[in-house]
Order: C-alpha cells, then sequence, then structure tokens
C-alpha cells in the first residue's frame, strides 16, 4: 500500500500490570513523536475481556492522524509496545501495554497482520465507551451501527467504570 496523507486514525491503548497510567502516558509520549494526537479519552477501568485471574485494565482510546500505511503504522506500533516495555506472553495474557488500531479512516483494511476495522470492537465496552467520548458520530464500516448501537447489543460490559482524565 503506498503512503497516504494525513488520515485520522483511532488507536485503542490499555494496561493491566504494575503502573497502568504509566505505561500509558509512555506510550502517548511515543506515539507523539510520530502522530498528531488530536483527541484522548478519558481513562476506563474494565475487567480482562477473557481472564478473570487478572487484574484490571485501564484502557483510552485516541483519534490522531498519520501519513503511514496501515502496515507502517502496525510496525511502528509494535515498536513502541517494545519501548514501553510489554513483555512477550501467550494470547490474553496480561500486558504492560496493548496498543490496537481501531478505525483506519472508515475503511476497511485486511492483510495477513491486520485487520481494521479491528476485528472484535463492536465486542468491547472498553473500546467502545472511549470511543464514544471522543467521536460519537462514529459508524462502523462494517455492521453500519453507530457507538450506542454497538454498546446496546453488548451482553456483558465488564464492569466498565470511568476512571478520569489521563
Amino acid at each position: 500500500m503506498p503512503r497516504v496523507g494525513l488520515t485520522k486514525v483511532s488507536l485503542s491503548i490499555g494496561s493491566n500490570v504494575g503502573n497502568r497510567i504509566f505505561f500509558i502516558k509512555l506510550a502517548l509520549k511515543y506515539l507523539e513523536k510520530i502522530l498528531r494526537i488530536n483527541k484522548i479519552s478519558c481513562i476506563y477501568e474494565s475487567m480482562s475481556l477473557k481472564k478473570d485471574n487478572q487484574g484490571y485494565y485501564y484502557n483510552i482510546v485516541i483519534e490522531v492522524e498519520t501519513c503511514y500505511t496501515p502496515e507502517e503504522l502496525l510496525k511502528y506500533i509494535k515498536d513502541i509496545e517494545s519501548l514501553v516495555g510489554r513483555k512477550k506472553r501467550g494470547r490474553w495474557e496480561e500486558r504492560e501495554i496493548d496498543i490496537d488500531i481501531i478505525d483506519y479512516n472508515n475503511k476497511i483494511y485486511k492483510s495477513d497482520y491486520l485487520t481494521i476495522p479491528h476485528y472484535d470492537m463492536h465486542n468491547r465496552s472498553f473500546v467502545l465507551y472511549p470511543l464514544l467520548e471522543i467521536n460519537p458520530s462514529y459508524i462502523h464500516p462494517i455492521f453500519k451501527k453507530s457507538v450506542d448501537e454497538m454498546l446496546n447489543d453488548l451482553t456483558n460490559k465488564l464492569n466498565i467504570k470511568k476512571i478520569g482524565g489521563i
């Protein structure tokens, strides 16, 4: 995919290990070196999606602008996760930092390594509540549903609660 002009992207950032706020702030510091951050949601605390024995996650969603393609952006995100201190663990295990591309200019994109919009965003309260805060008019490009509609469809909101600003 060739380079594109500035594109609006939504990223989800979460942590459930150690000083969660520190890890999120450090990720933001690194991200702002490569992206233009336009909006940052409040922090939302929730249970782990798949593992009841893990600590609660802190999550935010940010709106950024980038000149990177989805694949380039994913590479930089993985580099930033390493810089912040993410340790390699199994799937669904706890994380110092986790950064996901939620939406890329309302486009649909799929490769071997990346699916946009995020393949499971519509089932994640910790993505939808902060997304609603920063982009209440967002419409999922595949399901054609608003954030409110996706929230109404959720069966498990993972005990989510708003903590406050970052």
